[in-house]
């Protein structure tokens, strides 16, 4: 990073949990980049990597490999196939197909509940199985929760802490799409407060047109 290719100054508040979306302009196609976010005390965050899409006119682009996953309940088990995802140098772009998180462990009852964090509002019937989490930079819930948006952002910081779904971000471009466990709380059929905390949270660029969402 000692001579970058691109370098720009934005904001970040708590109207959007202090997460950051950055669009890139005047890359060159078809290239490996890398990148990094520094905050105004110098705290640079880890390095990561992506890749720009070739020009439609490319005749030397002949084929990508996507890796894709879906439906990953983070208290069922372990991201293992996110590392090997990352790991693999073959796979081009990563695409998540939906179901990100999973809102609450209740809903998983009868299910095998291998880790789940103290401090939920809503652990249900994986209460005492398999094992706590530790996450000591995320303070307990308030309980009992009002406020969806805050709830699902709860969720979201406590999926970053695994270090397999952190290495994904970090080592491939990806593109994600929400489904209902990511947008539609088990507690109520509100949408728009989870799905403004899933566009915060999760790597994706959208738009809004005529009072629809365009990813």
């Amino acid at each position: 990073f000692d001579s970058p290719v691109k370098t720009g100054v934005t904001n970040t508040s708590s109207s959007v949990d202090y997460t950051l979306t950055v669009d890139v302009t005047g890359l060159a196609p078809n290239t490996d980049y890398e990148y990094a976010f520094e905050t105004v005390p110098g705290n640079r965050s880890r390095i990561g990597k992506t890749r720009t899409a070739p020009l439609a006119n490319d005749t030397s682009f002949t084929s990508m490999k996507i890796g894709t996953f879906s439906c990953a309940c983070h208290w069922c088990g372990y991201l293992n196939a996110y590392r090997e995802m990352a790991a693999d140098d073959t796979i081009d772009i990563v695409l998540g197909l939906g179901d990100w998180l999973y809102p609450t462990p209740y809903i998983t009852a009868g299910k095998s509940c291998v880790r789940v964090p103290s401090g939920l509002c809503y652990d249900g019937a994986c209460t005492g199985e398999g094992e706590t989490l530790n996450v000591p930079d995320i303070p307990p819930q308030v309980c009992p929760v009002s406020d969806l948006r805050e709830e699902m952002r709860h969720y979201h910081k406590i999926l970053n802490t695994d270090v397999d779904a952190r290495d994904l971000r970090a080592a491939k471009p990806m593109i994600n799409i929400p489904d209902n466990h990511d947008i539609d709380d088990v507690q109520t059929n509100e949408f728009e407060p989870e799905i403004l905390a899933w566009f915060e949270w999760v790597p994706t660029r959208y738009e809004v047109r005529d009072g629809n969402i365009f990813f």
